[in-house]
């Protein structure tokens, strides 16, 4: 199973445009609470919406970002979502496609940090309107192996015992 993950922000064309490379079956959505100026819930029920047009049977998450400003809160989300795929679906890192383009500037890096940390597939879309006639819109990232991608189960688990730990 395919696990998607994409954060969005006041933009939500770059999820539906990455969607059409192929099957989607479950797709996480990284939002931002509501703003004095942007409904961030509500673009994420509209999106939310639109996936379900074109893909009926696909399962969809939203979640909350508290600070779309904070590199912590987007990472820890999507490994946070990353381990529970892991633990109760038994999907692999490759399985997990990471939608680097959309949300704020902080949170698409947080979004290539988390591919390189976890050895996720991660994704640019470009945008049709300022590249027009291109064969293609998205784009894969090379992103290599390092982090906790490279460690066994037993070395991932000391590190997590280690970093919840008290001294």
């Amino acid at each position: 199973m395919v696990v998607h993950i994409a954060a969005i922000g006041t933009e939500t064309g770059h999820v539906t445009e990455w969607l059409r490379n192929g099957s989607v079956e479950k797709i996480y959505l990284l939002h931002s609470k509501k703003t004095a100026e942007v409904d961030f819930p509500k673009k994420t029920r509209e999106l939310e919406k639109k996936i379900k047009e074109q893909y009926p049977d696909c399962i969809i998450y939203k979640r909350v970002i508290e600070n779309a400003f904070n590199l912590d809160d987007t990472q820890d989300a999507i490994s946070e979502i990353i381990y529970y795929e892991q633990k109760e679906n038994k999907v692999e890192n490759q399985e997990v496609k990471i939608n680097v383009t959309g949300g704020t500037a902080v949170q698409a890096a947080a979004a290539v940090l988390s591919a390189f940390k976890h050895g996720t597939k991660a994704y640019y879309i470009l945008n049709r309107r300022k590249n027009k006639n291109l064969n293609r819109y998205v784009e894969e990232l090379p992103i290599p192996s390092i982090g906790i991608a490279k460690m066994n189960k037993t070395q991932q688990q000391a590190l997590q015992f280690i970093a919840h730990g008290r001294f």
